[in-house]
C-alpha cells in the first residue's frame, strides 16, 4: 500500500502541476495585447511562458506512466480479497489494459509528437508553391533556419 499510496501522491501532484502552469499560461496568453502586439507575440510566449510550457509538459510525461501503475495497482489491491483465480484473472486483465494503453501513448503518440512539441524552433510552414514541406517525419513540418 506503501508503493500505491506514493505513486498515487506522485500522480495527483505532477498531473495538478501540468493543469495549474497551463492555466497559468492560459491567463496570461489572453491577456497579451493581439491588437498592438507588442512585444511581438513570438518575444511573450519566449520570455513568459516557455519555461513553464516545458515544466508543465514535463510534468505530464512523467504524471501519465504513474497513472497506468496506479490503475494497474488499483486492480491488485481492489482483487486481493477474493480467491485466487478471480483475484489473478481480474487483476490481470486491468494491468494488461494500462500496459496496452501506456505503450499505445509511449510508442506512438510520444514518439510522434514528444520531440515536435518540446523543440521550440520546429514551425508548421508552406512553400510558395503551397506543396507541405516535410521534416521530423511530420507533413507541415519545418525548422527555422
Amino acid at each position: 500500500l506503501m508503493l500505491f499510496g506514493t505513486t498515487s501522491a506522485l500522480v495527483v501532484g505532477l498531473m495538478l502541476i501540468a493543469m495549474l502552469n497551463c492555466t497559468m499560461m492560459l491567463i496570461a496568453i489572453l491577456k497579451y495585447d493581439c491588437v498592438n502586439r507588442n512585444p511581438p507575440f513570438h518575444t511573450f510566449w519566449r520570455v513568459h511562458c516557455e519555461d513553464d510550457w516545458h515544466f508543465a509538459y514535463r510534468s505530464f510525461t512523467f504524471g501519465l506512466p504513474l497513472f497506468m501503475c496506479v490503475l494497474a495497482q488499483i486492480g491488485w489491491i481492489q482483487f486481493h480479497k477474493y480467491d485466487d483465480s478471480t483475484r489473478n484473472l481480474g487483476a490481470s486483465a486491468i494491468t494488461f489494459v494500462a500496459a496496452v494503453t501506456f505503450s499505445l501513448w509511449f510508442l506512438h503518440t510520444k514518439s510522434k509528437w514528444g520531440n515536435f512539441i518540446r523543440d521550440a524552433d520546429v514551425k508548421l510552414v508552406q512553400e510558395e508553391s503551397q506543396n507541405i514541406v516535410v521534416a521530423n517525419g511530420l507533413p507541415g513540418l519545418a525548422r527555422d533556419l
